[in-house]
């Protein structure tokens, strides 16, 4: 008999809003008034009283942020 085994799907790492915070040097309320402005990665809920981000997502923005900032020569 064959036994064949599907990949296991990665998962993606969270970061919690202090660690969102600390990352990025903004405030939590920077954070929340820029989510709420669809500029900023949207938070996942994993229950009702947490709430966190994809890793992967924080440090595309951020990359982001700094392609933006060296394409107008600012980096």
């Amino acid at each position: 008999m064959e036994y064949r085994t599907t990949p296991t799907p990665t998962l993606p790492e969270f970061l919690r809003r202090k660690e969102v915070c600390a990352l990025t040097d903004m405030s939590s309320t920077t954070i929340w008034r820029l989510t709420n402005a669809g500029k900023f990665p949207s938070a996942v809920s994993l229950s009702p009283r947490t709430r966190v981000w994809v890793k992967q997502d924080v440090h595309r923005w951020l990359d982001e942020r700094i392609a933006q900032a060296r394409h107008r020569g600012g980096a």
